[in-house]
């Protein structure tokens, strides 16, 4: 268990680049310009990380919290019943457990909340429905709240924010939503509130059983984009790029890999080919498969499999090579 220190607080369950960037960078690199889909899979990925980066621009107001001992966990993951829900950042007292739901929108907001419905304007853009955060912190709770009577018999207080990290948005609408809160105004609502939710109060040692129990439950995202965007296999590439100027013009003479843009000489170029079919297949390949991405004669393959794992038979029909040993 990683545990490392943010400020005033032990952050139990540090941030990590998501996995999915690497799902998304395999994709893209592979997935043939004439797919509908090319777009949106790139817009998607636009705003993954434009939502990370508001994440990790939390960590300077997570620091300006009320010196006190609380626990903070980010990219919790759990499981309640068929539930699985996520939580950007949690924060656990002794007196109650926050949960952050960071949303970095730009342009104008418009909030509704009797209707449920937020509105995002852009400069040259038609106005966007987004899903409407408050819900999802709503339920958030809700299925935290299952999951916490499940796994944990004392009573602790459950609240909830949405917090907006892009300081240049205009919000409209949303001055009189219980929950929604600006990124600089967040240490303080924090702060006031640890001071008053007095109610209930763990013992220091529950306190921490509680955070290392959540982080201990926290389940990893299964990744599959190909089966997401139900992409066919025909439309995404094989072949081998330069691992130096990123070139597809690339060969192989003997034993090693050389670019002919720049001139590039690497033994382990395929290594990179086979990892991007990891990512986007699954962790097993077949030869023949393998000889369609490297662009290469069956018994070339075979060595260069072969030199990566033991084959694996598991069906009786074909032979597969697990791809375990790249990552």
């Amino acid at each position: 268990m990683e545990i490392a220190m943010g400020g005033a607080a032990l952050v139990i369950k540090p941030r990590k680049t998501p996995v999915s960037f690497r799902h998304f960078d395999a994709l893209i690199r592979r997935l043939e310009v004439r797919h509908p889909l090319v777009w949106q899979v790139q817009q998607d990925y636009d705003n993954a990380k434009a939502g990370f980066a508001g994440e990790e621009s939390l960590d300077f107001q997570l620091s300006l919290l009320r010196p006190a001992e609380h626990y903070i966990l980010h990219q919790v993951r759990l499981q309640v019943n068929e539930h699985v829900f996520e939580i950007d950042t949690l924060i656990v007292y002794s007196n109650m457990i926050v949960i952050l739901e960071v949303k970095n929108f730009s342009g104008r907001l418009d909030f509704c909340d009797e209707l449920g419905q937020l509105v995002q304007h852009r400069s040259k853009e038609e106005p966007r429905a987004l899903r409407y955060p408050m819900s999802q912190l709503e339920r958030q709770q809700l299925l935290l709240r299952e999951w916490l009577a499940k796994h944990f018999p004392q009573k602790i207080e459950v609240h909830g924010f949405v917090v907006l990290v892009n300081r240049a948005s205009i919000v409209q609408g949303g001055d009189l939503i219980d929950g929604l809160v600006r990124a600089d105004k967040l240490p303080f609502v924090l702060n006031r509130l640890a001071l008053v939710e007095r109610k209930l109060r763990l013992e220091a040692v529950d306190q921490k059983r509680l955070a290392m129990k959540i982080a201990g439950a926290c389940k990893e995202p299964y990744v599959d984009l190909v089966e997401w965007y139900a992409i066919e296999s025909e439309y995404i590439r094989g072949g081998v790029y330069c691992s130096s100027c990123k070139s597809w013009h690339v060969e192989r003479l003997r034993d090693r890999w050389c670019c002919k843009s720049c001139g590039h000489v690497d033994k382990d170029m395929h290594k990179e080919v086979l990892r991007d079919y990891q990512l986007l297949f699954g962790n097993v390949i077949t030869c023949k498969e393998a000889c369609r991405w490297l662009g290469l004669k069956k018994g070339t393959c075979l060595k260069l499999l072969k030199d990566i794992s033991e084959p694996t038979s598991l069906s009786r029909k074909k032979v597969y090579y697990s791809l375990k040993s790249l990552t």
